[in-house]
């Protein structure tokens, strides 16, 4: 009886002092994605510099120009409006404020200044990696 208590004693203690090899990993793991998450803090880095939409088109006949809109939906105003000759398809808007949300609506303007044709992105949350777009006027 005292041999078979000395023995559950002793194996009560090995189990619970122990930390199986998976436990250990895991915890490894979690602070290596700890660490990770903090280096793209928006509160601890200045990412607006950094955050940018590039947004390109088709060309449409006939217009002589394309109009660019960028709406901040997040603060409710217009960012950017601007206006490129019809031999340019393309845009980078920079300066975009990091989590806040977007949208940007190209149109084809004709010499007399109606709209051809135009499309929007949809709206988009700003981020460092996601702000490409491709529209089709």
């Amino acid at each position: 009886m005292k041999k078979l208590f000395t023995t559950a004693v002793a194996t009560a203690v090995l189990l619970t002092s122990a930390v199986p090899a998976f436990a250990q990993d895991s915890n490894q793991v979690s602070s290596q994605t700890a660490a990770r998450s903090k280096a793209v803090n928006p509160s601890s880095v200045d990412l607006q510099s950094s955050v940018s939409a590039y947004v390109t088109w088709n060309s449409v006949p006939g217009a002589v120009a394309y109009e660019i809109i960028v709406y901040n939906h997040t603060d409710g105003y217009e960012y950017e409006r601007s206006r490129q000759s019809a031999s340019v398809t393309n845009k980078t808007t920079g300066g975009l404020t990091y989590g806040k949300n977007y949208s940007i609506t190209v149109a084809a303007v004709a010499a007399n200044g109606y709209i051809l044709a135009n499309n929007w992105t949809g709206y988009f949350t700003a981020s460092p990696t996601t702000n490409w777009f491709n529209i089709s006027l």
